[in-house]
């Protein structure tokens, strides 16, 4: 067990604390209050709807790509996926994928690595995602300079990434060979540990090996980040905001290449400014758009962590455990 690296700790609460004062700097808090008194509720209502129906999907993404690994219920695994997020909002360091796959290997005595490489594969996933979504509003408006250098990345990345765990997944029958090869310049008693990793790893990599796979991956995923921009189309339709359709998918795109920077739990701060930036392209006021991103925030804060919590109830696991899981130096030893 270890301590919490506090500088990283303390790093992302200062990076969201200045971006907190940013979002709120300069807002008219009487005018959002009747912001506030003349939302539409019902609309947020209907967002609401989308996001859970969002994260169902993405249950069933997961429970996908988990396949190769262990079979298990729908219901099970947006479970898991339910804690994991939760603990995303609550713990520091984003600790909820670590989190989920401890949860599975436990659970179900599979391979930790094997289920952390399918968690791996969802995040190249959405990148993809993300990186179509910003094809489509290019189309329609002119890409800042900033979003487009971080979109550069963003590919450079995703990219990366594809062809890397591509190229594992392939090799996963001579993986231990060629470990084997090079594990003279890996100490003795890691010896073993290594190959296992790795090699579980790559087993949790089997669903890229699949065309017709992949496809439904990217097909549900696709599915997953619409279901997220109706989410937000419903949300500015309740703050009464005459927008494009593409302004949401805007919003979206920023949004979620900016979280990518350090943060307090729960992207406090960060979600907030990015919700803000992205709607004064839009000539959005500040005000108007500080309501939009605390709702936005606070419904999917508010619905992963009483979800998550129930979840947890129903497993039966004190939330200490999850916190003590997340202060390992590493995985524990794969079942």
């Amino acid at each position: 067990m270890r301590r919490w690296p506090h500088w990283r700790i303390w790093a992302g609460i200062a990076v969201s604390g200045v971006l907190l004062w940013l979002a709120l700097r300069g807002v008219d808090w009487s005018h959002l209050g009747k912001v506030f008194m003349t939302v539409s509720w019902p609309s947020c209502g209907i967002a609401a709807l989308f996001l859970l129906a969002n994260l169902i999907v993405r249950a069933v993404r997961w429970r996908v790509l988990l396949t190769p690994v262990c079979r298990l219920p729908l219901f099970d695994v947006f479970a898991y996926s339910e804690i994991g997020y939760m603990a995303n909002n609550l713990l520091p360091l984003r600790a909820g994928e670590f989190i989920r796959a401890i949860l599975i290997g436990h659970r179900h005595s599979v391979s930790k690595s094997a289920v952390l490489a399918t968690i791996a594969v969802e995040r190249v996933l959405d990148i993809l995602s993300l990186l179509a979504f910003v094809l489509l509003v290019a189309l329609f408006m002119p890409m800042p300079q900033v979003v487009r250098r971080s979109i550069l990345v963003a590919e450079i990345v995703a990219i990366l990434a594809v062809a890397t765990l591509w190229v594992v997944s392939r090799l996963e029958k001579r993986t231990e060979r060629l470990l084997d090869r090079i594990s003279v310049f890996i100490p003795r008693l890691l010896r073993a540990r290594v190959v296992n990793i790795v090699v579980a790893f790559a087993r949790g990599l089997q669903s890229l090996r699949s065309g017709q796979r992949m496809l439904s991956l990217i097909a549900i995923s696709l599915l997953a980040w619409v279901l997220v921009l109706f989410e937000i189309l419903f949300i500015l339709d309740a703050f009464d905001l005459a927008l494009p359709w593409y302004a949401g998918t805007f919003t979206i795109v920023v949004l979620n290449l900016g979280i990518a920077i350090p943060s307090s739990p729960g992207f406090v701060g960060v979600a907030h400014y990015l919700i803000v930036l992205a709607l004064s392209f839009f000539a959005v006021s500040q005000t108007e758009a500080l309501g939009v991103a605390l709702v936005t925030h606070g419904l999917g804060f508010v619905l992963n962590v009483v979800l998550g919590l129930a979840f947890l109830w129903r497993e039966n696991i004190a939330f200490r455990q999850l916190d003590n899981w997340a202060r390992l130096d590493k995985l524990p030893e794969d079942a």
